[in-house]
């Protein structure tokens, strides 16, 4: 017979069924002194008349009883790096609580109380649960707030997480723990080590290694125009993403480009960088930012990224966007602030990984530029596809949309599978760059405009020539820019100097004295040429 795989919704049914209160949390009276009692989460005070006759009086709340509750529903911190984070913790499951999370928590206790009868020394008391309720609603700032929240347990236990040499994928009936020349599947029967983050967990159930071709294989297939080196290249790329450990030597960020050339001031898109992004995001908790409203300049721009955030999805950037900005975020860490909320720090192995789709082509000149950039470029063999806007491509060549119920459980599984592969490649080989198709061109077209590039071409420069500057400039003016008297010389030799740098050459203006004149000419250098 076969045994039936334990699964997290199994976990977090028997921890609710465990932390389920009935009735008071605990009724055992606390002797606090002074004729003061605890009881549950109130205290109680005996009182005299002024006839003498005793009687019990509600007083206040209980901290160590309210302390209690809160642990029991599993609220505690769990440390991550060198701060203390609060939690629900649900065995060994975790996620982060707010403060009206917690309340929450707590009003559906007071909801349940009934009447509270108790007996001290012979005099009895008896409050009703409206006066309970009421008692804790006037009290709750002296307890719900972060300074006495911090008297809450702290665990020490460590977050079960990625590392230099493994990967983690966590699906709803166990764990696929991934190295670069093996694959296990780790039971949650078996003891786990460490604390595992809920919205970490996929919320489907990985079956055995199908490595059968998938609709998403299909798909990346298309896209690097069966191109078996660009294959390899995207499916490391996309194995990086879902690696969440930033290595020493690593810090790139993912570029997602179109292949084809298309008009500067009217890019197309519609290749699958959207896709790729939620085939991410169906792997690793991923938070997808609108790349035309981000501006890079607001402490604020990351604050829906949180602790359990893998990838930091930059969608459809404007042309103003300084990519210089992530720069230091791949390498350093993060340092992030939310309105209304304390700010906090990621450190840099565990910080995002950076995905930026884009219709255009972002500065890449310069050696960190480089270093920090991997660029991937799509093909148009589904954007070829549109012509009037309403087509469906990949319905039309898959017959189903994507991460939808059009899937049955198989067809997730081969996805899954596929996915995983692309990690332990990663892990394995790094990341596999594959040489430019049209991104440098696609890129000066954006800069220096379709008639200077194209000019520009045909003109054949060769390095170690010299060239007469203003003669060059005059016929490009005659040609393209006859009667504009805002394009200068100077605009002439600037628009070389940005099409010799991308072509990973040097240019060097310099004047020669010609009849008593000085004539300003350039020549082109190998940088390999350069002492």
């Amino acid at each position: 017979m076969e045994t039936k795989d334990l699964l997290t919704s199994d976990i977090l049914n028997t921890f609710n069924e465990a932390s389920e209160i009935d009735g008071h949390f605990c009724t055992e009276k606390v002797d606090l002194g002074n004729l003061k009692f605890g009881i549950d989460i109130f205290t109680i005070i005996k009182k005299k008349e002024k006839s003498g006759e005793e009687y019990l009086f509600l007083s206040g709340l209980y901290k160590k009883g309210v302390i209690s509750l809160l642990e029991h529903l599993g609220i505690c911190h769990v440390r991550e790096n060198q701060s203390f984070i609060l939690v629900r913790k649900e065995f060994n499951i975790i996620s982060e609580i707010s403060l009206k999370e917690i309340k929450d928590l707590v009003n559906d206790y007071l909801t349940q109380l009934p009447e509270l009868n108790i007996e001290i020394d012979g005099v009895e008391g008896c409050f009703t649960s409206e006066a309970q309720t009421e008692m804790f609603y006037r009290q709750t700032n002296t307890v719900l707030n972060d300074n006495f929240l911090d008297f809450l347990c702290k665990d020490e236990s460590p977050i079960k997480k990625d590392s230099t040499e493994k990967a983690c994928v966590f699906f709803e009936n166990g764990i696929v723990e991934i190295k670069a020349k093996e694959v296990l599947r780790i039971p949650y029967s078996t003891t786990v080590d460490g604390l595992i983050w809920k919205k970490n967990i996929i919320n489907r159930q990985i079956k055995q290694r199908d490595s059968s071709s998938c609709h998403f294989s299909k798909f990346i297939e298309n896209v690097c125009n069966k191109n078996s080196q660009r294959i390899r290249s995207l499916r490391s790329g996309l194995g990086y993403l879902m690696h969440s450990f930033q290595r020493s030597s690593g810090g790139q960020m993912v570029l997602l480009y179109d292949e084809s050339i298309t008009d500067v001031n009217i890019p197309q898109g519609g290749t699958g960088k959207g896709l790729i992004s939620n085939a991410i995001a169906m792997i690793r908790n991923t938070v997808k930012i609108d790349g035309k409203k981000f501006k890079g300049n607001s402490r604020f721009d990351f604050q829906d990224v949180t602790r359990a955030t893998k990838v930091l999805w930059i969608d459809d950037v404007s042309k103003e966007m300084d990519i210089d900005r992530f720069n230091s975020l791949s390498t350093d860490g993060f340092n992030l602030e939310q309105k209304f909320k304390d700010s906090f720090f990621i450190l840099a192995q565990d910080s995002p990984k950076i995905l930026i789709c884009s219709n255009i082509i972002l500065d890449c000149v310069g050696s960190t530029r480089k270093r920090r950039q991997f660029i991937i470029e799509l093909s148009d063999y589904y954007s070829r596809k549109i012509s009037s806007g309403v087509e469906e491509p990949i319905v039309e060549e898959h017959g189903c949309l994507f991460f939808t119920d059009d899937w049955d459980d198989d067809q997730y599984n081969r996805f899954y599978w596929y996915m995983i592969d692309c990690i332990q490649l990663y892990l394995d080989k790094g990341l596999i760059p594959t040489p430019s198709i049209n991104m440098v061109e696609n890129r000066l077209r954006q800069i220096i405009g379709e008639e200077f590039l194209n000019w520009t071409k045909n003109k054949l420069l060769k390095p170690n020539t010299e060239y007469n500057t203003k003669e060059l400039y005059e016929e490009y003016k005659q040609l393209y820019e006859d009667g504009n008297n805002k394009f200068t010389q100077r605009a002439f030799s600037n628009y070389l100097g940005k099409y010799v740098n991308h072509m990973n050459l040097s240019i060097e203006f310099f004047t020669k004295s010609i009849s008593g004149q000085k004539i300003s000419f350039f020549r082109i250098i190998n940088n390999k040429d350069k002492v």
